[in-house]
């Protein structure tokens, strides 16, 4: 198994795929934020345009959306950057 690593054609099929499948998932996981924020924005809507006020606990459920999305994507960041930088070492270490 090291062996087919050690090859730098294998290597960079691998890395391709593995590229293709976290952009897959990324891009699954955007269009579920999307739809998730098109229908909070629906449902904001409603009260807005009833001239209801929007319940203090959604309100509060919100805020605590806002910030387990911000928790995510921070994180998300971190996983994306420590990737590059693996993929940045490996690709020189096949150079030398």
């Amino acid at each position: 198994m090291l062996q087919i690593f050690n090859d730098p054609i294998f290597l960079g099929i691998f890395v391709v795929l593995v590229v293709i499948f976290f952009f897959g998932i990324i891009k699954k996981l955007l269009k579920l934020a999307l739809v998730v924020f098109l229908a909070i924005v629906i449902y904001l809507a409603y009260f807005h345009f009833t001239d209801r006020e929007v319940p203090i606990d959604v309100q509060e459920s919100l805020e605590q959306g806002k910030q387990a999305a911000q928790q995510v994507m921070t994180k998300t960041r971190e996983v994306v950057e420590e990737g590059k930088r693996l993929l940045d070492d490996q690709h020189q270490e096949s150079g030398e």
